[in-house]
């Protein structure tokens, strides 16, 4: 397959790169050399791909640490201006805008454990105190709660805003009708491989399946008229009426900022007027890609290299 690869680049004027190409494997593949043309491929145990670090583990630790030193990143282009601001509104705007998204980059992909999500919280926590020009020694000693801190700052809830992505994405996943990998690795389910003992492993879609049992128990639902996660998210409005995040704080509003607290659903008939969220939907092939890579359990080589090569 990596052979037809190369010709077909050859055809157009392309020459594929041997010493930038690499590859990973999983538990279940043999160790083989794997070449082309006689020269052998490099072997990788993580790799950088559209800017997050992916590795067959699907450990997220490594790539947090890259998250967070893009978000001091971020903070630091737009500190001069958040210091000398006094304007609430501005700073929460430009931390929400600037340092926000470089936290979260492909949340849409992770696979959230507590101490993950914590360690996320961590870090937009430091970086908060800094812009409010307060230290965690000094936070400690006045006795200031971190949620006094956030009624002052005004900012996103970095955990609240990587869930949000991800619920948007996952509705954009299960509206695919393309026969792409994206949608196949969230259905499949694989059946040749015995699982291994201890714990399973969390999945993508653990996250759903755990808050839509959990909305199901408090509504008291039959089993028998319960709907999965899948069915609901193939409809854009049920999909987006179902959800009301009570820890997104609005930068304009004071009001809405007090109701911080954990995810909740709610049916469509209790749902609030305003607390709806507005999903936009990105199309975006490289979201596809890391995607795959979290939700996959055991696939070949060369599997790996024709979703590589078609995304």
């Amino acid at each position: 397959m990596l052979a037809d690869f190369d010709d077909a680049c050859g055809k157009i004027g392309l020459q594929l790169n041997l010493t930038k190409t690499m590859f990973m494997r999983n538990g279940w593949v043999p160790d083989a050399p794997f070449s082309l043309n006689g020269t052998n491929i490099s072997e990788c145990s993580s790799h950088v791909y559209v800017g997050r670090e992916v590795n067959m583990m699907n450990d997220l630790a490594p790539e947090l640490g890259r998250r967070k030193r893009a978000a001091w990143g971020a903070y630091k282009s737009i500190e001069d201006v958040v210091k000398k601001t006094k304007n609430i509104r501005l700073r929460a705007h430009l931390f929400n805008t600037m340092v926000l998204p470089a936290l979260t980059y492909a949340s849409e992909t992770w696979t959230l454990r507590k101490q993950d999500e914590n360690a996320v919280i961590v870090i937009e926590r430091s970086i908060e105190r800094v812009m409010l020009g307060m230290t965690r020694l000094t936070q400690v000693r006045a006795g200031i709660r971190s949620s006094t801190l956030r009624q002052q700052s005004k900012i996103r809830d970095a955990a609240v805003y990587a869930k949000s992505s991800k619920i948007r994405w996952a509705g954009h996943v299960m509206r695919l009708n393309d026969h792409r990998w994206t949608r196949a690795v969230s259905d499949w389910t694989p059946r040749n491989v015995k699982r291994t003992t201890g714990r399973p492993s969390i999945r993508w879609s653990d996250f759903f399946t755990k808050s839509f049992k959990e909305r199901c128990d408090a509504l008291r639902v039959s089993r028998t008229d319960r709907t999965h996660w899948t069915t609901l998210a193939r409809e854009r409005d049920k999909w987006k009426n179902c959800w009301r995040p009570l820890g997104l704080p609005d930068d304009q509003r004071e009001s809405r900022s007090r109701s911080r607290s954990s995810w909740a659903l709610v049916p469509p008939r209790k749902q609030e007027a305003g607390v709806n969220l507005s999903f936009g939907v990105q199309s975006s092939n490289k979201r596809s890609f890391l995607h795959f890579l979290s939700n996959i359990k055991t696939v070949s080589v060369e599997s790996i290299f024709e979703t590589a090569f078609t995304v």
